[in-house]
């Protein structure tokens, strides 16, 4: 019974060396490094080795490769370096080694080589848990599974820090590696060398970092947002502690780089703010709350800040959609890459978009597929056609038939652009874009071009007005503060449509870029139905339900607007009343409402507030013939919905329910 004890004794003898202030102790399952009021135990097999443990950190799996090629460690025995206690590892098969120390109470790794081939790398991997939040030296988001930064100082994990002189490659998934090599010019002698730190808080570590690392001291926080459940866009803005030049505060965007608004369209993303205080508000556009925070913070920090959107007001049988926006293919919007594009929409919560670009066919569809967003995201293509040399407005036509020539849209005409549009084949949508909107002095419009009077029909312009068209753009996000001009254009189409002169209205934000107008902004209801989502969202659908005009326009209010059970795009024949349902929203003030019969206003009712909506119940006048009824409403942006948006007040307007008498 002797030799057990006997074998646990010689087990626990130990091995001490000392030099240069660090105590190195020989176990028999690794060794005990010391220096000041650090310990670090290293272990592990031959091909690695394991520093650890700290308290409530991870151990860092350390590796060394040359050429590209990992080898093993076939010793671990003491030695000095610098004048201080060492350990130190032979690299099978080569003369290099590995040795560790402690320097001013950080772990250093010093790899070297007496030499190399040409241009051969000579690698240390450090290894070990991945965790929230991750701070680099250069800052920028990190998503699970993507490269974090190609050339970083340092990285710290909560109070852990892993640091290079020789700049780390990091990457990570449910781990995290940094990389720090170095290479040969010629057949010489090739050292890299890597820290692994602890300290009491992030900010010290990053300090730290930087210090190791050669590099400047982060002069920013990194701070994670998450939104819950739902994409958002998030606008930042506060004041700086220390002035600077213009952040950049999502490196993924090219367009706009240094506007404060991020499109947040995975759970979490990590932006780079610099020292200060901050409100954070986050959108997922209507129908949704906005939501608000406050942060302070410190060069070095990293922090959680909770965003999360809350839906107020459910459509399942409305899906939004924007028809008119850009992106690099078209000459105006260059800036703009259609990943870019496709995070703008879906953070704002638009469903479907169409891509067009100004006679280019342009489709979104292989971007959201790349950023894993074709599944709450149809991709529409789609071409603005843009008349020059004798231009008379642009159109356009969406979605578009695919291997279809684009019509000639230089020296033509209306009547010859519109038979080339509607001999196209297949099924989609030909818009008229922003009949009335001016472009700096002159009118891109083409009911300006055809000098059109709506209320007659009569248009004295050089071109023959030609009316064969789906839909018509009576709210472009341009006009998002000039209401007005909105509501003139609106009557115009209301005149058309008494006259029998029937097209969809349609609103599109017609953005170029990220800041104004928002994609979005305004934006199109389309009715496709319950069934639409989860049935495979047809385009057929979409096109159908809009040639039907069961639509309806809007910049922020939610309507329902029925006679009876007849809903927009519906005909019935008159009945007593007609009832206007108006979604409360956390956002907007009480709605002011003008129920119109053709241009003709109806007596005014103020709505009332029922639950969680606001209802109008009125009367309908017996007309001598079929006539369009239209609810146009105007709401005022209140709370943080001014600051998030940069405008005052928001208007929808419905496609007509057809009355007969």
């Amino acid at each position: 019974m002797r030799w057990p004890v006997i074998l646990l004794a010689l087990m626990a003898c130990t091995k001490r060396h000392e030099g240069g202030g660090v105590t190195i102790e020989e176990r028999a399952d690794g060794m005990l490094l010391q220096g000041g009021t650090l310990s670090v135990f290293v272990s592990g097999p031959a091909s690695s080795l394991s520093i650890a443990p700290w308290p409530d950190r991870p151990p860092v799996e350390v590796a060394v490769s040359i050429g590209g090629e990992r080898h093993r460690l076939v010793g671990r025995e003491t030695t000095s370096l610098r004048g201080a206690a060492a350990i130190r590892h032979r690299i099978e098969g080569t003369d290099a080694e590995l040795l560790l120390t402690i320097d001013s109470g950080n772990v250093m790794l010093l790899a070297r080589a007496p030499r190399l081939a040409p241009h051969q790398k000579l690698a240390l991997h450090l290894t070990t848990a991945r965790r929230h939040p991750i701070v680099l030296d250069r800052g920028g988001p990190f998503e699970q599974g993507e490269l974090f930064a190609e050339r970083s100082g340092y990285v710290v994990l909560e109070k852990t820090l892993l640091a290079s002189p020789a700049k780390l490659a990091v990457r990570g998934d449910a781990s995290l590696t940094a990389t720090a090599e170095a290479e040969a010019a010629a057949s010489d002698a090739v050292e890299v060398s890597a820290f692994v730190g602890t300290a009491t808080s992030t900010r010290e570590a990053s300090q730290l970092g930087a210090r190791l690392a050669s590099v400047a001291p982060r002069a920013h926080a990194d701070v994670l947002l998450d939104v819950g459940a739902h994409a958002a866009r998030v606008w930042i803005e506060g004041v700086r502690r220390v002035p600077g030049p213009a952040v950049v505060l999502d490196p993924a965007r090219d367009a706009e780089r240094t506007i404060p608004i991020i499109d947040v369209t995975a759970r979490r993303t990590t932006v780079s703010i610099p020292e200060g205080k901050w409100t954070l508000r986050a959108t997922h556009g209507h129908g949704f709350s906005i939501a608000r925070a406050e942060i302070e913070v410190v060069a070095g920090d990293a922090l959680r800040v909770a965003l999360p959107v809350v839906e107020e007001t459910p459509l399942p049988e409305w899906i939004g959609c924007d028809f008119h926006v850009h992106a690099r293919p078209s000459f105006d919007a260059t800036a703009v890459s259609y990943e870019e594009r496709v995070r703008s929409l879906v953070a704002v919560g638009v469903e479907c978009a169409a891509a067009t670009e100004h006679d280019h066919v342009g489709d979104h569809g292989p971007a959201a597929a790349a950023l894993h967003l074709d599944d709450r995201f149809r991709a529409l293509s789609g071409v603005e056609l843009t008349t020059v040399a004798g231009g008379f407005g642009h159109f356009n036509v969406f979605p578009w038939p695919v291997g279809a020539p684009i019509p000639r849209t230089g020296a033509t005409t209306p009547s010859a652009l519109f038979q080339a549009v509607r001999s196209l084949p297949g099924s989609f949508i030909f818009q008229v874009n922003h009949p009335r909107m001016r472009n700096v002095d002159a009118s891109i419009g083409y009911f300006d071009f055809a000098a059109l009077d709506a209320k007659t029909g009569v248009a004295k312009g050089p071109y023959s007005y030609q009316r064969d068209y789906d839909a018509l753009e009576i709210f472009n996000g341009y006009e998002l503060r000039e209401l007005g001009r909105v509501r003139a254009l609106t009557l115009e189409w209301l005149q058309l449509l008494d006259r029998g002169e029937v097209h969809t209205a349609t609103g599109s934000s017609d953005s170029h870029g990220i800041s104004f107008p928002w994609a979005g902004f305004p934006r199109t209801f389309v009715r496709v139905g319950a069934a639409w989502r989860s049935g495979g969202r047809s385009i057929d659908a979409i096109v159908d339900a809009l040639k039907k005009g069961r639509a309806y326009v809007s910049s922020g209010p939610l309507l329902d607007l029925r006679v009876g059970e007849a809903n927009v795009g519906d005909t019935v024949a008159h009945p007593a009343r007609v009832r206007l349902t108006i979604a409360k929203t956390s956002w907007l003030g009480a709605p002011k409402v003008d129920l119109m019969l053709g241009p003709d206003p109806l007596p005014k009712v103020e709505p009332r507030l029922e639950g969680s909506a606001w209802v109008v119940d009125a009367p309908l006048p017996l007309p001598s013939r079929k006539r369009p009824l239209v609810a146009i409403v105007e709401s005022p942006l209140i709370n943080d919905a001014i600051g998030l948006t940069g405008y005052e007040r928001a208007l929808a307007i419905t496609n007509p329910i057809w009355i007969t008498p």
